[in-house]
């Protein structure tokens, strides 16, 4: 995906960006039959891949692996990717969770190989 925004807010094309994916990687789960971790995932998606295009320049790629029990989402820019922290956020704060959304739903995240990967425990759907 090309990135359209000057690395601040998202814009134009850029907005529908995290939705696409989202979309995409829930019905890949939906055939994988993980549809249990759908919605943590969902989260982690747009978190990755929002700060991908905000933060990044350049084309974003995403990856989304599953090795049973672990899903892996991960996410690149064409741009070097410098040490993640989370930080604290006052209450009024409208910017600046997202690491903070990705450690307390990722069973472990960090960066490799110039990637932001986080990995979630899959959880089956259940058989009607």
């Amino acid at each position: 995906m090309e990135r359209t925004s000057d690395g601040t807010l998202l814009a134009g094309s850029d907005l529908r960006r995290p939705m696409q994916v989202r979309r995409i990687g829930c019905a890949l789960l939906n055939k994988w039959g993980l549809s249990g971790c759908r919605d943590s995932a969902a989260l982690l998606m747009s978190e990755l891949v929002t700060n991908a295009f905000q933060h990044g320049l350049g084309s974003v790629s995403f990856r989304m692996t599953y090795h049973d029990p672990l899903l892996e989402l991960s996410v690149a820019t064409d741009t070097p990717v410098p040490a993640l922290v989370v930080r604290p956020t006052a209450p009024l704060d409208e910017r600046g969770r997202g690491l903070m959304l990705v450690d307390a739903l990722a069973e472990s995240w960090g960066i490799r190989e110039g990637r932001v990967w986080c990995t979630l425990a899959s959880r089956p759907s259940r058989e009607a």
